[in-house]
């Protein structure tokens, strides 16, 4: 099957991404039924083309060059109950489906395990990947499997929940086999037993004083959690300011990567800078690793007021870059913001600032210049 004639052409990547900026992609398709991958991968891999498969655009940044390649925007949008028992039920939903109307339909159909997870940003086939989660809940508790199509044998797949290799913020897709597949949907077990997470703090207090009586209602928590989530204190409200979310994410490290940041923290920012990450890293140790939190690392090394143009770090959460859609922002501007802040802080702690989003539309050489 020739695609050429169902492809858009020059279809700007700066309007579809939440930070605003990027150039064009070469090709573009708007995918209404998954049945075509296949056909449309094998199409691509004869013609060499590269695919990327657009989200929501909430976690990418898109080179000012834009994207020599196709694509794909999913707008498949569908739940479906694929089990159900007296405790539980399984349901699949597409990729193309935005995450957050993903859990306007579980709070509304009373299956819990992702009501704290509201408001995040992405679509359904993204949330695999970095096992997105917030507020004491995350993708791994209830995923039941994920739907893919292998990109090189253009194969349909079920990857179980074990074999996703979840962890922090981090999973197989994002991992050893980034690139590999193609996420056509995701199936999550759910309860349809109440069982409210009030393992956050400010999540419980805000719930005790909305519904002091042991029944916490899932429609509570939801309201609780797109509150704080919206209340403009770690992420932005406002439309002209454009975010990808955490830009400079927490990461999980072994105790020899632990150990010798707090040493060189030591030397380079003082003893209290150094216990703090130190005791962060202990405090909220998992069986992966300790994580070291890469916001607290960006003020104690004062980067907080760092700007390029027309990018700058959030007020309020350092860990998050921002761009000021009304000054024309530039991926140019983003690549030497990243700069700065990796250098800043490597040069006084030893460690590498991970970088959340996904470059697009880079060259090797860009990205090898950005990373090393």
């Amino acid at each position: 099957m020739d695609f050429f004639d169902q492809f858009s052409n020059g279809v700007s990547l700066k309007d579809k991404t939440w930070l605003g900026v990027g150039g064009d992609a070469k090709y573009y398709i708007d995918i209404y039924d998954a049945a075509i991958i296949p056909s449309l991968l094998e199409f691509c891999s004869k013609n060499n083309i590269q695919v990327f498969v657009l989200g929501e655009g909430s976690n990418i940044v898109v080179s000012d060059s834009g994207f020599d390649g196709l694509v794909i925007k999913f707008r498949t949008k569908d739940v479906v109950v694929v089990s159900e028992s007296d405790t539980d039920v399984v349901v699949h939903a597409d990729a193309g489906l935005i995450w957050d109307q993903f859990v306007s339909i579980c709070v509304g159909s009373g299956w819990w395990g992702v009501e704290n997870m509201s408001l995040i940003p992405g679509t359904v086939g993204a949330s695999p990947v970095q096992n997105v989660g917030a507020y004491g809940q995350d993708c791994s508790g209830v995923i039941h499997s994920v739907d893919v199509i292998d990109r090189n044998t253009f194969e349909y797949l079920t990857i179980s929940n074990v074999d996703c290799q979840f962890g922090f913020r981090s999973s197989i897709f994002n991992a050893d086999r980034v690139g590999k597949y193609i996420i056509t949907g995701v199936k999550f077990k759910l309860s349809k037993i109440p069982k409210p997470n009030l393992a956050r703090p400010e999540i419980r207090k805000k719930i005790e004083k909305i519904a002091p009586s042991s029944e916490c209602l899932q429609s509570t928590i939801r309201d609780v959690v797109i509150e704080f989530r919206a209340s403009g204190k770690s992420l932005p409200n406002e439309k002209h300011i454009g975010s990808a979310g955490t830009f400079f994410r927490t990461t999980v490290v072994d105790v020899s990567t632990l150990i010798f940041t707090f040493f060189k923290s030591l030397m380079g920012l003082g003893l209290k800078p150094a216990l703090v990450t130190l005791m962060f890293a202990i405090r909220y140790r998992d069986s992966n690793g300790y994580r070291i939190p890469s916001r607290r690392l960006i003020d104690a090394c004062k980067l907080g007021r760092t700007h390029v143009n027309a990018v700058s770090l959030y007020g309020s959460n350092s860990a998050v870059l921002v761009t000021d859609k009304c000054k024309a922002p530039s991926s140019e501007d983003v690549v030497r913001m990243i700069k700065i802040i990796r250098m800043g802080v490597y040069c006084k702690t030893g460690f590498k600032v991970p970088v959340e989003p996904t470059l697009i539309g880079f060259a090797d050489e860009e990205l090898h210049d950005i990373f090393s």
